[in-house]
């Protein structure tokens, strides 16, 4: 579904207003703001009610429930069809024992997954989540269909890093993570990359293939609110909800030298890359699915546990 803002002053505004962002001139990105949402973009109101509160107090999983509504709406539908279609294959394919999940949130693309690819299923899952509201909902999913909580890694709500250091001796069979790497640092990912390469017989990741102008351009700029506008077209009733909670601030965590940045996304051949240098091999890339943001792929590379 494309959809662009409403009027091209809209999105010379919404640029106007990133670019002041980016130069911590919040009282202008405002007024730009707000100019773009008078020709009729709400992501530039929404943007301009966000620019009133002070930079860097919110994160994008403050609020659970818009990010379960941006999983559950919009181009994410037929997204996360395709992930948990390929994870499920994955699981045939490869059969493993045991499974790291990296940054499941709710289990939205992990239980259809386990449920088509059973009996080829893992008996113990580690769950790799940090946020409190997403790692209980994903449990008792899990729980509620009969899988089986590894007691040890993973027990209680936690970052990749830390299930990781509770046991360095631990491996697994398969790890897997959909949308979550990429919000790991770059330097921070690779010594994550390189622990699972170490550590597991293989990896399956879901991540967007994105490519954009140069960082910091006017047309880098431009691109982004062109693709969040799209974006955040595709929700109606709750347009608001995961504009506020959850597009508006991974936008401004992009722009804004003193907001909580929560993405450092790159291109598939950078995926390719740095899997490759952390000691992953077999390194193979398949095409997932189009999206407002950029086009998904699937990521299948073989470790050394």
């Amino acid at each position: 579904m494309i959809v662009s803002v409403a009027t091209e002053a809209a999105l010379d505004s919404l640029t106007d207003a990133l670019t002041a962002v980016a130069c911590a001139d919040r009282a202008a990105a405002a007024r730009h703001a707000s100019e773009a949402a008078e020709g009729g973009s709400d992501l530039g109101r929404l943007v301009a009610a966000a620019l009133t509160t002070a930079p860097g107090t919110m994160g994008v999983y403050d609020a659970p429930a818009a990010f379960r509504a941006f999983i559950r709406g919009g181009g994410n539908g037929p997204l996360y069809r395709a992930t948990s279609a390929a994870l499920a294959a994955g699981y045939r394919r490869r059969q493993p024992t045991s499974l790291l999940e990296i940054g499941p949130g709710d289990g939205h693309a992990l239980l259809p997954a386990l449920d088509a690819a059973a009996p080829n299923v893992p008996t113990s899952i580690t769950l790799a989540e940090p946020s409190p509201a997403l790692f209980e909902a994903c449990r008792a999913r899990l729980s509620a269909s009969g899988f089986f909580l590894d007691p040890g890694p993973g027990r209680t709500p936690q970052t990749v890093q830390a299930v990781l250091g509770v046991d360095p001796t631990r491996r697994w069979d398969l790890a897997e993570s959909t949308f979550a790497l990429h919000t790991l640092p770059p330097a921070r990912r690779t010594e994550v990359l390189r622990e699972l390469a170490r550590r597991t017989e293989g990896v399956i990741l879901a991540e967007f293939d994105v490519r954009l102008p140069a960082l910091g351009t006017r047309e880098h700029l431009r691109e982004l609110a062109l693709r969040y506008e799209r974006g955040l077209a595709e929700y109606h009733d709750e347009r608001d909800l995961v504009g506020t909670g959850f597009l508006v601030p991974v936008l401004l965590g992009q722009v804004e030298p003193d907001a909580v940045r929560s993405t450092w996304e790159q291109s598939a051949d950078d995926w390719v890359a740095q899997v490759s240098a952390a000691g992953f091999t077999g390194v193979n890339v398949e095409p997932l699915a189009d999206y407002w943001w950029s086009p998904a792929f699937i990521l299948a590379a073989v470790g050394c546990g």
